[in-house]
């Protein structure tokens, strides 16, 4: 397949880190049709996010966290610089951009009796998309392609999806957090897996 053909980047784990680590996310996906693994392995190291993605010609991840959102390297072909401010209790809107595209987006958590639910809904590169994250840990996302991924257990999910709609483009994914990244806020999954599925 033509799109999986095209990303040279592999991942690569290591296992030494020199800072202090606070928590860490990976992300992988099996085409359906065609060979090999691509993936995103990112942790959270002494206010950065660091790490390796299939999404982009470099690979790098060096993501600084700011008082009010990130900026720096997060994939894709050019920076990410957002800022994000509350607009009401439980409500945050954000705006920047992300792999250089324009984008802008709400993020929603609302706190219930048997869990914490989150919503994300807005544009990358005036393509729309959402993020759906249910009280038992189930995760939608949708954009020009569209992925969802089931809780299997604490920090373990896993489940299918498509690229571009494209029947011929569907992949497994699987996705493992831990520390601070065990629950991955709106902002950290807007960015590493709503913006690959959004702009590929």
């Amino acid at each position: 397949m033509k799109f999986f053909l095209a990303l040279a980047i592999m991942l690569m784990t290591s296992s030494a880190y020199a800072g202090d680590v606070q928590g860490r996310m990976s992300f992988t996906l099996q085409p359906a049709y065609g060979n090999g693994i691509y993936g995103i392995d990112i942790r959270n190291e002494d206010g950065k996010i660091l790490g390796k993605t299939f999404f982009g010609p470099s690979g790098m991840i060096n993501l600084g966290i700011t008082d009010t959102g990130v900026k720096g390297w997060a994939g894709g072909a050019g920076a990410t610089d957002l800022s994000c401010a509350a607009i009401r209790e439980g409500v945050s809107q954000c705006s920047g951009l992300i792999a250089g595209r324009g984008s802008k987006f709400t993020i929603t958590e609302e706190v219930l009796n048997n869990g914490k639910s989150l919503l994300v809904k807005g544009s990358i590169n005036h393509h729309h998309f959402e993020i759906k994250r249910n009280v038992y840990g189930t995760i939608e996302v949708n954009g020009r392609g569209g992925m969802k991924l089931k809780k299997q257990s604490e920090g373990e999910y896993s489940g299918q999806g498509m690229l571009n709609a494209n029947m011929h483009s569907r992949f497994s994914a699987d996705m493992k957090t831990e520390g601070n990244m065990l629950e991955m806020s709106g902002l950290m999954m807007t960015v590493f897996l709503a913006a690959p599925l959004t702009l590929l």
